[in-house]
């Protein structure tokens, strides 16, 4: 249950992050002390709250008591760590103690692709953007196949500005999945910053499709239609 946890989280569906969360809770259903199932459990509440697929004062709270718990069961896992200091990041914006929990993942487990990206994001909001595409490009050296990782690298360089780079680093996630969502978005997103509304509009409207159209990835498709 672990496991088709985790396959599903990474897709970053609002379908696959769901059946994640529903898988993670089997799992502590059938083990309340597994401390990685409340630890994934966490990871799947907070990047729920991050896509606005579930309220961000519903999702982030939940994913908050689930690392704490999953910390309390077993203080050598990493993850708990780094999901706190998403929930920092991205819903209390307290930037310090943010750092200080990515940093502290990353001091626990160096090998955890996962923490290196989320402080990525950090770095990136912090607008520290070559520490962010360093700590991104270890995310990936890790787990070369992670396809979060690669996309999230465009992510990085698009808010970077560096727009060509950016919808590129989407394009070669594609070649590993042609059906990667938020690969399609972010690559929708550069390529209409660099002025290619029509291409925009093609790569958005997969990613509708492929999200059951989902709030994010439509209001993306209609920005970009509207610039058309």
């Amino acid at each position: 249950l672990y496991m088709k946890g985790r396959y599903s989280w990474y897709r970053r569906t609002e379908e696959g992050l769901k059946s994640a969360a529903a898988y993670f809770a089997q799992a502590i259903e059938k083990d309340s002390t597994y401390a990685l199932a409340h630890a994934g459990l966490a990871d799947a509440y907070a990047v729920l709250g991050f896509y606005d697929y579930v309220a961000p004062r519903e999702a982030f709270p939940r994913a908050e008591r689930a690392a704490r718990r999953a910390m309390v069961l077993d203080s050598t896992l990493a993850q708990p760590y780094a999901t706190l200091g998403y929930v920092e990041l991205y819903h209390k914006w307290n930037w310090r103690r943010a750092e200080e929990w990515f940093t502290r993942a990353i001091d626990v487990a160096p090998r955890y692709s996962t923490a290196h990206q989320w402080y990525s994001n950090f770095l990136t909001v912090r607008a520290r953007f070559d520490e962010a595409e360093r700590a991104m490009r270890r995310a990936q050296e890790i787990d070369p196949l992670s396809l979060i990782a690669s996309a999230a690298h465009g992510w990085v360089l698009y808010y970077a500005g560096e727009f060509d780079r950016a919808a590129e680093q989407c394009r070669l996630t594609l070649e590993l999945d042609p059906d990667y969502a938020v690969a399609l978005l972010w690559r929708g997103w550069s390529l209409q910053e660099l002025g290619r509304p029509t291409e925009a509009v093609v790569s958005l409207d997969r990613a509708v499709a492929l999200t059951n159209r989902s709030a994010l990835f439509v209001a993306s498709l209609a920005r970009a239609q509207a610039t058309a």
